[in-house]
């Protein structure tokens, strides 16, 4: 088993819920949630004018391999419409490892 640490990000939409959503959709295709840091509201970085986030940090246990959970939470990403269109730019969801 591996060991990984998880930041989770939104500022867009219903935070909250996005946070929620991707916590539960890591604990099914990844393996383990061992501990959550409490959820904090952090200005925006990079693009100071956008809503503030609401952040998380997780640490998960996962037989995945480090390209193998990449390629899982982009698809968690996905799935809870992630769209990539502009560096620093709003996120519905963002998760890194």
């Amino acid at each position: 088993m591996n060991i990984a640490y998880l930041l989770l990000g939104s500022n867009e939409g219903d935070r909250a819920a996005a946070l929620a959503s991707a916590r539960a959709a890591i604990a099914l295709a990844t393996g383990n949630i061992l501990a959550a840091s409490a959820v904090y509201e952090t200005a925006s970085w990079g693009k100071t004018d956008l809503p503030p986030h609401l952040n998380q940090a997780l640490k998960i246990a996962t037989a995945l391999s480090a390209q193998d959970l990449l390629h899982c939470l982009q698809q968690i990403e996905n799935s809870l419409g992630r769209v990539r269109q502009e560096k620093w730019g709003l996120r519905v969801i963002d998760i890194d490892i």
